[in-house]
Order: C-alpha cells, then structure tokens, then sequence
C-alpha cells in the first residue's frame, strides 16, 4: 500500500506467468474494510493486462511505465 493525497493505492505484486484469482483476494478484503482506497492493481510476470473483480491486473512492464509516468501515483 502507498498512501497518496487522493487515497491509499493498493499493489499485489506475484512472479508468476499465470494471473490467477486468489491473488487478488487479500486486495479484495482491504478494500471492503477502507472504501477509502483509490485505486488497486495488480503486477504479475504475464504478457497481457487484465480486469478481474474489479481489479486491474498488469504486466510488470506497462505498470512500471505507469508508476514512471505518475499514472498510478500521482494526482
């Protein structure tokens, strides 16, 4: 978690290939006790950005471009 101006932005990072569901459960249960929370993603080793329960999930390469950019971070 990074706390910024606008909120809290969550960030589950795994090494694997393959994004699988369970992963975003720790995510999941955060957000339903701080609706607070700006924004969640998820970083894996994969070749293709996802969306699954609410959660964008990125290969590491375009998210590091994003948190570069300010995309993620910023205001």
């Amino acid at each position: 978690m990074v706390q910024t101006d606008r909120g809290p932005v969550l960030v589950e990072v795994k090494s694997g290939t393959r994004w699988e569901a369970k992963f975003g459960a720790g995510i999941a249960r955060f957000r339903a006790e701080y609706p607070g929370v700006r924004d969640a993603i998820g970083v894996y080793c994969g070749s293709r950005p996802l969306r699954q329960d609410g959660l964008r999930v990125l290969p590491w390469k375009p998210f590091l471009e994003e948190l570069a950019s300010g995309a993620i971070l910023g205001s």
